[in-house]
């Protein structure tokens, strides 16, 4: 399993050497938690890796979203790296994990953004 050497929040995991994450300085500024009465959505982190791998080989992941060939504890990692904490530092949002309130219980995995709307009017 690599190691985690020097992780905070303002660093983001982009590689394995020598079984050693290597981290690139990067500031995500729009993820941001959201609450609600009953559910906490956050970002996803690298600890959340064990979920991942639960949850992307679900029947119904795999059924209605696809085979995302995430294996191990280290594709997991992979899977994370490449996906939600890339696309918090490219796009400044990505998958948030739902967990319960009340027990801190991981659910799901969700997406929410903004869309810019393009208005044709034809005369």
């Amino acid at each position: 399993m690599p190691v985690l050497i020097g992780a905070n929040e303002n660093r983001i995991p982009i590689s394995i050497v020598n079984n050693t994450y290597v981290y690139e300085e990067k500031r995500i500024l729009d993820m941001k938690a959201i609450e609600s009465e009953r559910l906490f959505l956050r970002p996803l982190t690298l600890e959340d890796d064990e979920f991942i791998l639960q949850l992307l080989n679900t029947d119904g992941f795999i059924k209605y979203i696809g085979d995302r060939n995430v294996k191990t504890i280290e594709q997991a990692k992979n899977y994370l790296m490449n996906g939600p904490l890339k696309s918090y530092e490219t796009n400044g949002f990505g998958l948030s994990l739902v967990e319960l309130k009340t027990d801190s219980e991981r659910l799901s995995v969700c997406v929410a953004f903004l869309k810019e709307i393009t208005w044709i009017i034809r005369i």
